[in-house]
């Protein structure tokens, strides 16, 4: 975990809007408590900005948790997280493109994730990632006895009659 740094330089609300400029991208998206944006400098990792909550935390542990195991290959790998876990750096993933070399989406996933939709997931280095992985029993149950499911089951919870078009599989 990062060392948190103290300093007496104060931002004014000008430079904090031209620095936000100079460093982020174009908003690519948000969620309950996040926004994600672009990384200027490099176009192949993701901003995720936190106003509330643990999201970025439970990414970054998560992510460490899965690392060097057969379940890394299910996630968008994390670079970096804030002193506070406000901003978080992260592997972009991609949506899928009609028309382009698409990888089938998976028919199972680990049984420890919870948040199952399409939409939380995307392409990563040829293969389908969860990008959006902060609320997961994972960090619950752990690993241990985890298993591969089907997304049918994973997803059980959303193929209710009142199910929103989010949920739905490409």
């Amino acid at each position: 975990m990062p060392q948190l740094e103290r300093t007496s330089f104060e931002f004014s609300f000008g430079l904090q809007m031209d620095f936000n400029s100079f460093i982020l991208g174009d908003r690519l998206g948000e969620g309950v408590g996040r926004e994600v944006f672009e990384d200027r400098f490099h176009p192949t990792r993701v901003f995720k900005l936190e106003n509330y909550g643990v999201q970025n935390f439970h990414e970054w542990q998560l992510w460490g948790a899965v690392q060097g195991t057969e379940w890394e290959q299910w996630f968008a790998p994390v670079y970096w997280l804030s002193s506070y876990g406000r901003v978080l750096i992260q592997a972009r993933t991609r949506q899928p493109v009609v028309g382009r070399n698409t990888p089938a989406f998976p028919t199972e996933i680990p049984s420890f994730m919870d948040d199952v939709k399409p939409a939380n997931m995307g392409i990563y280095r040829g293969r389908w990632v969860f990008h959006d992985y902060g609320d997961t029993k994972a960090l619950k149950v752990g690993l241990a006895g985890a298993k591969m499911i089907l997304w049918a089951e994973a997803a059980a919870v959303f193929t209710s009659p009142k199910a929103k078009p989010e949920w739905e599989l490409p």
